[in-house]
């Protein structure tokens, strides 16, 4: 008897924590009995930049095939039926969708062809229009789990989506301890040396889509406010839409000397092992893979009050500027982050000791090897229910 095959559905392998959780599954459950694969659902056939080309290329090389379907939108008829005959031709027996707008248009699609699916909720998402707020109600009760990153996640899944809580199912986002892991003395200075980071400068670093999301453009102005002695840099990796945009403001503040984007890298624990602290100014978090890789590096973190960050946060890590930030939140105040960016230089051997008590409790709580697990024994139960259900031999009859 063959394995159950599973596809892992995400939009794109650009740079984000949705992709990378969606690759370590499809990877994970093989090592479960599965037999799985990445399908990129959107407007690409191919992957577009040196990043996605690299990611495919260490995706398969784990024994995870990657495959392009052009699926621009739900209501493009040619589109449909390329997305269903790629899942036919695949034999796929359940379908994992990770990404917005795709989850809905998979969910759609899958329930009109009779294939299992779920997806995850990876964020506490902005509060859409009405008629958004009602398909995600109907995709929420149609699916027979949600899975969410975080239990902030969850409620927000609960509150806003109105998912019965029977159906929502926890699991947080694993870290790859092997990857993300201390430097020693000599790899840290081989790689500032490569980064133009001289001795003796605080380097902040943070590693992030350039999106309204992550708060790039507070980030920079409470940087451009940090009134210190010391020399100071940061750093910014990432690639997205609002690239100009920063670059204007980087510029318009005459920091370009000392603010630097770096654009979308694939030597993230290294330059985290390069830096001196960690440091996020996210307006949605769903559950902050960035923030604990920069803790399993050992790297301080600085971090505003969401619900998101409270929830991993242990024994003064992250160190927090800001008042708490329910809901969605639009702006950070750059007079917040200033003085908690000069908090971290001046507490930073401090800090350095409880990020290294840390590391271990990040392994403890969000081991990969849980994250997989867990998905196996929620896709081994979805399978099992649906080979005997009404509902779901019946098909799409929800969004027929």
């Amino acid at each position: 008897m063959s394995s159950p095959k599973v596809i892992e559905v995400v939009g794109s392998l650009a740079v984000g924590g949705a992709e990378r959780v969606a690759v370590e599954v499809a990877a994970g459950v093989k090592q479960h009995g599965f037999e799985s694969e990445v399908v990129c659902a959107g407007a690409a056939r191919e992957p577009q930049t040196a990043y996605e080309r690299g990611l495919r290329s260490e995706v398969e090389s784990r024994g995870v095939p990657v495959s392009y379907v052009v699926f621009p939108t739900f209501f493009d008829h040619a589109a449909r039926k390329r997305f269903r005959a790629l899942l036919e031709a695949r034999g796929a027996d359940l379908v994992h969708v990770h990404n917005r707008p795709q989850d809905w248009q998979t969910v759609a699609l899958c329930r009109l062809s009779g294939i299992p699916v779920l997806y995850t909720v990876h964020l506490t998402y902005t509060p859409g229009t009405r008629k958004q707020q009602a398909l995600y109600v109907a995709c929420g009760r149609s699916v027979p789990k949600v899975v969410c990153v975080s239990k902030a996640v969850a409620r927000y899944a609960a509150d806003y989506e109105k998912i019965p809580e029977s159906k929502l199912q926890v699991i947080y986002n694993g870290i790859r301890m092997d990857v993300y892991q201390p430097v020693t003395a000599e790899e840290r200075r081989e790689k500032r040396a490569e980064m133009g980071w001289a001795e003796g400068e605080f380097v902040f670093f943070c590693a992030a889509r350039l999106s309204d999301q992550k708060g790039h453009q507070f980030l920079i102005e409470g940087f451009h406010r940090l009134a210190i002695d010391r020399r100071t840099r940061l750093a910014i990796a990432g690639e997205g839409p609002r690239k100009a945009d920063l670059e204007a403001l980087i510029a318009r503040l005459g920091v370009g000397d000392r603010v630097t984007l770096l654009g979308a890298r694939r030597d993230i624990p290294k330059l985290l092992g390069a830096a001196d602290a960690y440091v996020s100014a996210s307006l949605q978090e769903g559950h902050p893979l960035s923030l604990l890789e920069a803790m399993a590096v050992e790297l301080p973190v600085v971090a505003p009050r969401l619900p998101s960050i409270e929830e991993i946060a242990m024994d003064g890590i992250p160190l927090f500027y800001g008042p708490k930030k329910d809901g969605a939140p639009t702006s950070h105040d750059p007079n917040d982050i200033a003085p908690a960016l000069a908090q971290a230089i001046g507490r930073i051997d401090e800090l350095r000791g409880k990020t290294r008590a840390a590391r271990g409790a990040v392994a403890e709580r969000y081991s990969l090897d849980a994250m997989n697990r867990e998905h196996a024994e929620l896709y081994r139960s979805i399978l099992a229910g649906s080979s005997s259900s009404v509902l779901g031999k019946l098909g799409g009859r929800l969004f027929a």
